[in-house]
């Protein structure tokens, strides 16, 4: 059963980050939605949609991971336990032995394992920095600034911006090892991971882009 609530922990805190940041845009739309002169600023100001994008590029990777968890780990896991019970398990040690292999598969393929120690470091890494994210925009208020007051500022916004540098570099640490991983066949399931996280080329090194450009 450890093994089934390590599995069973790791969703929920998935689903806690997921729905952290939903509760981050109710807020900023809550912001906007009511009218007024006042919500008109904010919606207009700058720094209401650079938050917006730092959430969407959370929201982004937090979507990446549910979509991998449950199309290349439960999903697949499954089937293949299932393709396993047909084949294999004539008797009871054998169930024993299919079920086992389950579970192996489960926690490997989900970073719980130890051999994914580093990979589940910085996932968890990544989901505190959503969790302090949603703590500094829920806790501030905007604010009108500037010499003639047709501007709107967030009390906390550099706190969130630093939130949000700390995010990236683990996302792209994360990027880079799990790409390593795949060129070297560690765990080929990961390839859709990597395709959904890094879509539009969004960890691809500048330098990288720039050969691309110049070559086309």
């Amino acid at each position: 059963m450890s093994r089934y609530n390590k599995v069973f922990l790791f969703l929920l805190e998935m689903k806690r980050a997921s729905w952290l940041l939903k509760d981050c845009l109710f807020y900023l739309k809550k912001n906007v939605d009511q009218g007024g002169d006042r919500n008109r600023l904010v919606y207009r100001s700058r720094q209401f949609r650079q938050i917006q994008m730092f959430r969407y590029e959370m929201q982004h990777f937090v979507q990446s991971v549910e979509a991998y968890l449950a199309n290349q780990v439960i999903d697949v896991c499954w089937k293949e336990f299932q393709v396993d019970l047909e084949e294999e398990a004539t008797e009871l040690d054998k169930l024993v032995h299919c079920h086992s292999e389950y579970l192996r598969k489960l926690l490997f393929r989900s970073f719980l394992s130890q051999q994914s120690g580093q990979v589940m470091k910085i996932v968890v890494e990544l989901l505190n920095t959503v969790l302090r994210f949603h703590a500094q925009l829920v806790s501030g208020n905007w604010q009108l600034v500037g010499d003639d007051g047709t501007d709107m500022a967030h009390s906390n916004f550099q706190a969130l911006c630093a939130t949000h540098r700390l995010f990236k570099k683990y996302s792209g640490f994360l990027f880079n090892i799990v790409t390593r991983m795949v060129e070297r066949s560690y765990q080929s399931h990961l390839d859709e991971f990597l395709l959904c996280l890094n879509f539009n080329d969004f960890y691809k090194p500048i330098s990288s882009r720039h050969d691309d450009q110049t070559t086309s």
